[in-house]
């Protein structure tokens, strides 16, 4: 398979102008409460960033991606990380002719904050695009998703309003509003429409299919910032 600079873009900022798909709102803001409303740290909640990622995990196996659980230590003996990647191959998986085409985004978060909106809310909005792509018709290039462990790991360095708001009284459910819901809606349909215009369904599969001709990146980690500053 071939990799290039170009299929390694970060992109922490998503600008928007996709068409509109299947994307469940009611979903994401559910799964926002149950499975990203708590912090998800190595050290203080361990626990509950574990179930978190088996949230990832399930979903991805739902879709019929293939999954995986890539484990991986880090400087300290007794941490280690997990990151969940769920593949859906494509014609040419395994040879020099694919491309591949990757959204990620990480589950972790600070050791003290919520972490709704960093970045449980790009999570889901990833899952809803995953979910969408892995049920449309097959494409010649493979296509992975992956949710990121240990993004985050002790204190960023933020100072004043970063670090007194961002990362604490405005990063929970009681900000979210239906409109930051619609946000991450769209998000996620940007990112399905990425998939479809960077590795496209392949033709006369579905005459009745419609892919989403939008937006140009290889490859996303999504950082969803849908929280007013």
């Amino acid at each position: 398979m071939k990799w290039s600079c170009q299929q390694l873009l970060f992109l922490f900022a998503v600008v928007i102008f996709a068409a509109h798909g299947e994307i469940d709102k009611k979903w994401m803001k559910d799964a926002l409460q149950s499975h990203f409303s708590q912090p998800r740290h190595h050290a203080t909640y361990p626990k509950y960033k574990m179930r978190a990622m088996r949230f990832i995990r399930d979903e991805f196996r739902e879709y019929g991606l293939e999954t995986h659980l890539d484990t991986f230590n880090t400087r300290l003996q007794t941490v280690s990380g997990i990151n969940v990647i769920g593949v859906l191959k494509g014609k040419h998986f395994n040879t020099d002719d694919d491309v591949i085409v990757g959204v990620a985004a990480h589950y972790d978060t600070m050791r003290d904050t919520s972490g709704v909106d960093d970045n449980g809310a790009a999570v889901v909005a990833m899952l809803q695009a995953a979910k969408k792509v892995a049920s449309e018709p097959p494409r010649n290039n493979t296509v992975i998703f992956a949710a990121f462990d240990l993004e985050e790991w002790e204190d960023a360095g933020f100072r004043g309003y970063m670090q007194n708001c961002y990362h604490k009284r405005c990063d929970t459910m009681e900000r979210v509003t239906d409109s930051m819901i619609e946000f991450a809606a769209k998000t996620s349909r940007a990112l399905a429409a990425t998939v479809n215009q960077m590795a496209p369904t392949l033709p006369n599969v579905n005459s009745g299919h419609q892919t989403f001709p939008e937006v140009v990146i290889l490859f996303w980690v999504v950082f969803l910032a849908m929280l007013p500053m």
